[in-house]
């Protein structure tokens, strides 16, 4: 059952190391696969894990929302550029015929 929830745990806390480095740099984070948590209940022993986990968690998604935020006023403090209609297509004709 504990090494069941320790796996679990290592997964999330390398998705969230990748993202916080990520985050930290700039880039895009990285795609991580689901983690499977166990059905059984979390040993009582790795609940001071989890909550640090929890912890983590939240403070990365308050930075991402802050550089979204970043990102958005970055967006909208650029000009306005309009973009016209696209010039109507004309065909060519090709005398197959001569």
């Amino acid at each position: 059952m504990t090494s069941a929830w320790g796996a679990a745990l290592d997964a999330i806390e390398f998705n969230l190391t990748s993202t916080e480095a990520a985050l930290a740099s700039g880039s895009a984070p990285p795609v991580s696969p689901p983690v499977t948590v166990p059905s059984e209940p979390l040993p009582e022993g790795l609940a001071p894990r989890a909550q640090a986990l929890a912890a983590l968690t939240q403070r990365l998604e308050t930075q991402a929302a802050a550089a979204r935020e970043r990102l958005r006023d970055g967006l909208r403090s650029l000009p306005a550029r309009r973009v016209g209609a696209p010039a109507p297509s004309t065909g060519n004709v090709v005398d197959i015929g001569a």
